[in-house]
């Protein structure tokens, strides 16, 4: 087939071609032909010229602009779907696992370069979470009429097994040592249940209708000896026994419940106005009842909880019987968050009080007072980080409370992952997907960057962020300079 070759825009013409004219040799003219001549002539021929004079200016002013665009276009390229986001689901310190949203696709990435290990793309599209256990990958792929497990390799992609789960689709997912814990809801049916399978080869171990309604929210934990399943639905938090599936007890209560822990035979729970319990696990029968709590889930470590009682104290109570083992009184009354870390009780009240407490008996380490409101503490080895309702971070001396710096970091996330320490460096993470870097000793702001859509993920002096525009980018954590990046394949 022969080429076909555009001229430039340079070399175009413009012809008018009359099809109408007469002969050359005939002196007679033809009647269209002054039909046309009478028509074109006095204002309407003014006019005619006007029209062509404005679309040879607008030909010109898009040629001109024509590069132009084209270049913005090349330099600043669109992602491959409006839709499309790279999702960082599991790490190790040999790959990067991530999950396109918008083909459902996963895929393996070297963490030094970027470098496309494996990618696989299942029939039915994956979407998280995915978990990461034993060197195998198990995700969760649905669809609006079917949803299917799966088992993957991490070294490989390979497909190990896949176990269908019909129509239903997966509320909540978590794993224990040997088993895959699912609690699903049908798709055309209000019909809930939790079951269990094998990670080995994805068989069904054991599955239990529940009722749940459209409305309720159900959360699931693992404990030690049982399934727990709470529903804000009448306050309700069941226990389901691991091997076979069988209800152990309801417990229900006027209040939220939470699950706490279990630990040899017994399992604690806390409701917002009734305090720590202690039910017995195989039956649900009480052992013995405190009443206090915290700010949140309540820390517990080698037998002993940590709550703030009634009045305003903090507490260590037994977990086997609920004995008080002791209790610190201060000059006001006490209640927030408490936090432990290497035998230090860090307490964090409401009205602006921070204390550390000797964990085995309570006495007072240090305690300081902050003009605004503390919010979610984080501790890391010699220094304790504040959160204040008011946007300032107070980084604190964990051995005598003394202030070593404070600055304003706006509106930081309200968990764990909001503070991350890595070396010398500080990362913040605000509500509004702003990421800054700051020296630990002064907290002075080394570089920052917007748009992240979940927490970064710190490796070998790199920071890996996923982005609004769809990408995982990749950054030098000392000077947050951009490595390299990754976007979502082409659907």
């Amino acid at each position: 087939m022969d080429n076909f070759n555009q001229p430039d825009d340079d070399e175009m013409q413009l012809q008018l071609i009359d099809l109408d004219a007469s002969d050359p040799g005939q002196g007679k003219q033809g009647a269209p032909q002054r039909f046309l001549q009478s028509y074109f002539s006095g204002p309407m021929r003014r006019y005619i010229m006007g029209g062509a004079l404005l679309m040879l200016v607008g030909l010109l002013f898009v040629l001109i602009l024509l590069p132009i665009l084209t270049s913005y276009s090349q330099q600043r390229p669109l992602p491959t779907s409006l839709s499309a986001t790279l999702m960082l689901v599991a790490t190790t310190s040999h790959a990067l696992y991530l999950l396109d949203s918008a083909t459902g696709s996963m895929e393996a990435a070297a963490p030094d370069t970027g470098r496309l290990l494996w990618r696989v793309s299942p029939a039915w599209p994956l979407r998280p979470p995915v978990i990461l256990a034993n060197g195998t990958l198990y995700c969760i792929a649905y669809t609006a009429q079917e949803s299917h497990v799966y088992a993957l390799s991490a070294k490989n992609g390979q497909l190990l097994w896949q176990h269908p789960l019909s129509s239903v689709y997966p509320l909540a997912f978590l794993h224990g040592q040997q088993s895959l814990y699912l609690l699903v809801r049908g798709i055309h049916i209000p019909e809930s249940s939790l079951l269990a399978l094998s990670m080995a080869d994805g068989s069904l171990l054991w599955r239990r209708q529940i009722d749940i309604s459209a409305r309720a929210n159900a959360n699931l934990a693992l404990g030690s000896d049982a399934l727990y399943l709470n529903t804000s639905e009448g306050e309700l938090l069941q226990a389901f026994r691991l091997h076979d599936g069988a209800l152990l007890w309801r417990y229900a209560s006027r209040d939220a419940t939470w699950f706490v822990t279990s630990n040899a035979g017994i399992t604690y729970v806390e409701s917002a106005n009734e305090g720590l319990r202690a039910l017995r696990t195989r039956d649900g029968s009480e052992l013995w009842h405190y009443q206090g709590g915290v700010n949140g889930l309540p820390p517990f470590a080698h037998g002993v909880v940590y709550l703030f009682s009634p009045d305003g104290a903090v507490e260590a109570v037994r977990m086997s019987d609920g004995t008080r083992l002791w209790r610190y009184r201060g000059a006001q009354s006490l209640w927030g968050t408490l936090q432990l870390s290497e035998n230090k009780l860090l307490v964090c009240s409401g009205e602006g009080t921070i204390a550390t407490l000797q964990a085995s008996d309570g006495r007072l380490l240090w305690q300081t007072r902050l003009k605004s409101l503390p919010g979610q503490p984080f501790v890391s080895p010699g220094i304790i980080y504040l959160c204040m309702i008011d946007g300032s971070l107070f980084a604190l001396q964990a051995s005598t409370g003394h202030i070593l710096w404070h600055i304003n970091a706006g509106t930081l996330r309200l968990d764990q992952q909001a503070i991350q320490e890595e070396g010398k460096l500080v990362y913040l993470v605000a509500q509004d997907g702003l990421l800054s870097a700051v020296q630990r000793e002064t907290g002075r702001e080394l570089w920052q960057i917007k748009g992240l859509t979940a927490s970064p993920y710190i490796q070998n002096e790199n920071v890996y962020v996923c982005l609004r525009d769809g990408s995982l980018t990749v950054l030098r954590a000392v000077t947050g300079r951009h490595l390299w990046r990754l976007m979502p394949s082409p659907g």
